[in-house]
């Protein structure tokens, strides 16, 4: 991340004395370089010699200049520039790695926070990264003064959280008393207030609305503005949590457990079936149940940025519904037995989505193979003309197996839905549906001949085959489902 002189200062000063700096909140630069008479320098950290101040000024647009030693002329002017003068007598060489950890530390923190926006969405824990990076007690209040997430101190929970976790009545009155109270919940950006102590507070706005509050005590002016910078950044994260999902609250635990093995599965990891089988009933899902996994995504801008908001929403729409918010994308995993796919048509047409379906499965070891499945559906489905807002992995399997063969999947994973539901029926009932349709195949189509080969009588193979008609409904004149149900008898192989 980029980050202003504010936060490099406040850092550096935790190794070196400043003798003078001239900071801001609004100049944000990348990573440090040091000064070099060939280059122009824009929005950068420049390590530059004081011997070489006046020239890297010139050649510098926007940047944060550490000048190492005191130079000989006043370079209190450094044009667009931030300034840091360091009088102590260090080698460019530190500088450089002490900058270099101090962007990786800032780095480390909002890839964590991007974490937890993506993972638990958990305004607690994103307090707890931001620790990480700040000092003072970091406090979520929300509008009425009840504490959503702090950072826990002694001296906190005693003198500003009572029993009900709200700020103390004392202290709400003496704010609600002051005549510029409710103007301060109009305020953008973070600001200072002085109410018995110092407090740096930032808003929490949901499209315009005022929704909450961050609050620390900083020691001292310097940390103070140190604050304020901290919680420009961290403020963007808490907003669109609460955009999406339209409340402070954390996830349950045990929905949150349930995404991360889920998270970890549309990442490509192999799945954790034991650890899911015991997830899935605490959320909610039948035990044993048919499950089947949907891959979501965006068609139109409107929604791009608001995944959170849009898993919250479909999980709403029924019980045994579990969303993964990615970045472009959402997995969702489906007790099917609960609520059907195609329930969800509405929903996608109304917020600009399309979605792909994979096939019912009941093994949590198949949960990868199904994911993928419905990243290949989705794709097919846009693909068409127009869109299709659900598409089922049945309706392009054949596609698949043209372009990829059988690749990952286990035959029952890719072959003819119709064909696997016969050879299921055949071991629950000991009928020979599926032997039947295999030699109707092998003979060409010829009735008389497949009868002959299956040591059966003609009618009693038309009677048969009426009833695998009945059963699976293929369409004989489509040469594509044809053509699918020959390359899947090949992948099934003899299962007469």
């Amino acid at each position: 991340m980029k980050l202003n002189s504010v936060m490099l200062f406040h850092r550096l000063e935790n190794y070196f004395d400043i003798e003078y700096e001239r900071s801001s909140q609004n100049l944000y630069v990348r990573r440090p370089v040091f000064y070099n008479d060939f280059f122009q320098f824009d929005h950068q950290v420049v390590i530059v010699d004081a011997r070489d101040i006046r020239h890297c000024v010139d050649r510098c647009e926007s940047c944060i200049l550490i000048c190492l030693g005191q130079p000989e002329e006043d370079v209190r002017d450094a044009g667009e520039n931030d300034l840091a003068v360091l009088n102590d007598p260090t080698s460019g060489g530190i500088i450089l790695n002490i900058l270099t950890n101090i962007f990786e530390l800032f780095d480390e923190w909002d890839s964590r926070l991007n974490r937890i926006f993506y993972q638990t969405m958990d305004v607690q824990e994103m307090l707890e990264a931001t620790a990480q990076v700040l000092s003072p007690t970091i406090s979520l209040l929300d509008r009425d003064f009840r504490y959503i997430a702090y950072t826990s101190t002694p001296d906190l929970s005693r003198k500003f959280v009572d029993e009900t976790n709200r700020l103390p009545v004392k202290d709400v009155a003496l704010l609600t008393s002051r005549p510029d109270f409710k103007e301060l919940e109009t305020l953008e950006g973070p600001f200072s207030y002085t109410a018995g102590e110092s407090v740096v507070y930032q808003n929490i706005f949901d499209d315009g609305r005022y929704v909450g509050r961050l609050c620390a005590l900083p020691d001292n002016p310097s940390e103070e503005e140190y604050t304020k910078a901290v919680f420009r950044h961290l403020t963007p994260y808490i907003e669109r949590l609460y955009g999406q999902q339209q409340t402070f609250e954390a996830i349950p635990v045990r929905k949150a457990a349930l995404r991360r093995l889920l998270l970890r599965c549309f990442n490509g990891e192999a799945p954790d079936t034991a650890a899911l089988l015991s997830a899935l009933p605490e959320n909610g899902y039948r035990q044993g149940a048919s499950l089947c996994v949907l891959c979501l995504q965006s068609v139109s801008e409107r929604f791009s940025h608001s995944m959170n908001y849009l898993c919250a929403q479909l999980e709403r729409l029924s019980p045994g519904v579990c969303c993964v918010p990615l970045p472009g994308e959402i997995g969702l995993l489906l007790d099917a037995g609960v609520c059907r796919a195609d329930a969800f048509a509405p929903f996608l047409l109304e917020n600009h989505m399309a979605a792909g379906v994979s096939r019912e499965f009941s093994d949590c070891a198949l949960l990868l193979s199904a994911w993928s499945q419905s990243r290949f559906a989705l794709q097919t489905g846009l693909g068409t003309t127009p869109p299709r807002p659900l598409c089922p992995f049945d309706d392009c399997a054949l596609l698949y197996l043209l372009r990829h063969g059988t690749g990952s999947f286990l035959p029952e994973q890719i072959a003819h839905p119709g064909l696997l539901l016969l050879l299921r029926r055949d071991r629950e009932r000991g009928t020979s549906y599926y032997a039947t349709l295999r030699a109707y195949f092998d003979c060409q189509y010829n009735a008389a001949a497949a009868a002959k080969s299956l040591y059966i009588h003609r009618s009693s193979f038309i009677n048969r085959m009426e009833r695998v008609q009945e059963l699976i409904g293929w369409n004989q004149q489509d040469p594509d489902e044809r053509l699918y149900m020959m390359i899947s008898f090949r992948i099934l192989g003899d299962e007469r």
